[in-house]
């Protein structure tokens, strides 16, 4: 149900005139995990042309007003966070989603935020992290080129999907760089502006902004957690990408090696929004993959490389090495951090207060590979899903302070 469901609502979503699905009562309420699990119910509020049966639109609707009120302490939260970093002299970006809200893409209400991301100097992370504390809030984690902190009076996360009262993480990079899956693709330095100043800045162009989208994309992909919010991202932004863009985006001609990363995300946007990619785009980045990849990309779908596969992969991003000696680099890693973690010497940073959906260790997560278990994080969505009010009365109250 879940592949069959994902593709469904993909192409809904994406604006296929799709008649309303003869779903049964379960499906429908996999439906609503689908919608929680790729982050598009709101979304689906404002553009399925049906209602569905009893409850799934209340719920849709639901999550748009909670959507709509975190997202407004959210941005409360940054204007504080603003004015403080500017005494401070701290130059920050907002990354990702809140960019995507302050070039208009999105209204408030229509896309969640899973936390605020921003990019600050390495000099400035910690000073970065004191600013915070001053705001109420604690460091859950602390690595050389990120800081993840949370509200010291967290909640926790009792709800299946948005809502107003969850808490607000922050995560402060220093760095944005992936291995794919071996090769480190660190795409920083395009991020940040030619002049920063102190307080929040923005990405220097829309060339930038959609490389990050990319490059969360393809990672996310390659780790088969992508969301179909992410792609839905790309193909609102792709329009406002002028030729000489994407040319800065995907093959510079200032030394920096072709974008050939972006391939898969940008075929899979394509199929579930013909159109909104140019064709010369994806064809610039095709040289740089290898033969493998430039066959299988094309073959890819949502519902394969999201948290809707709910097989567990050892090898997830096999397809992604450029060369024998890197599939195997890649294969040897993966063996040898699951060894580690079979011995117990591996922990996961936080990881049900990161990432909720994540409920075991990753030492468990690994034995649950190896004896075919499906994935937790789908589990417990989808039992959420299943034990929800079918009425879900509509929203009452005010959202309590950031």
């Amino acid at each position: 149900m879940l592949p069959k469901i994902t593709e469904y609502l993909a192409a809904a979503l994406s604006g296929t005139q799709y008649p309303e699905p003869d779903w049964s009562d379960l499906e429908w309420r996999i439906a609503r995990a689908v919608a929680v699990i790729h982050g598009v119910s709101p979304l689906l509020s404002q553009r399925l042309s049906w209602t569905g049966p009893p409850g799934w639109r209340t719920f849709l609707d639901n999550q748009r007003v909670h959507t709509a009120r975190r997202y407004g302490r959210m941005a409360a939260l940054l204007a504080k966070i603003d004015g403080l970093a500017v005494q401070e002299n701290i130059a920050f970006i907002p990354l990702k989603g809140e960019a995507l809200h302050a070039i208009g893409l999105y209204a408030a209400g229509d896309r969640p935020m899973a936390d605020i991301d921003l990019l600050v100097r390495h000099r400035d992370l910690g000073p970065m992290s004191r600013v915070l504390t001053e705001l109420g809030y604690r460091p859950l984690s602390i690595t050389a080129d990120e800081h993840v902190l949370v509200p010291v009076d967290r909640p926790p996360l009792s709800h299946l999907g948005e809502h107003a009262d969850n808490g607000i993480t922050i995560e402060l990079h220093a760095k944005i760089d992936r291995p794919m899956p071996v090769r480190v693709v660190d795409i920083t330095a395009q991020l940040w502006p030619l002049a920063s100043r102190p307080g929040r800045n923005d990405y220097p162009s829309l060339a930038a902004l959609m490389g990050h989208l990319l490059m969360h994309a393809a990672v996310n992909m390659q780790m088969r957690i992508l969301r179909m919010l992410q792609l839905h991202d790309i193909a609102l932004l792709a329009p406002r990408l002028s030729a000489s863009d994407w040319s800065e985006l995907l093959a510079p001609g200032d030394g920096r090696a072709a974008s050939w990363w972006a391939m898969p995300p940008l075929l899979l946007t394509q199929h579930y929004y013909p159109g909104a990619i140019p064709a010369a785009a994806i064809d610039s980045v095709k040289p740089g993959c290898s033969a493998l990849l430039r066959f299988v990309a094309p073959r890819l779908r949502l519902s394969g490389v999201s948290a809707s596969n709910m097989r567990r992969s050892v090898f997830p991003a096999l397809s992604w090495a450029g060369s024998l000696p890197e599939a195997v680099n890649f294969v040897g890693n993966r063996l040898q951090s699951g060894l580690q973690a079979l011995r117990g010497n591996t922990t996961i940073r936080a990881a049900t207060e990161l990432q909720p959906w994540i409920t075991r260790s990753h030492r468990r997560r690994v034995l649950e590979v190896l004896m075919g278990r499906p994935r937790p994080e789908t589990l417990s969505v989808i039992t959420a899903a299943l034990d929800s009010d079918p009425s879900l009365a509509p929203v009452q109250g005010q959202p309590k302070a950031a």
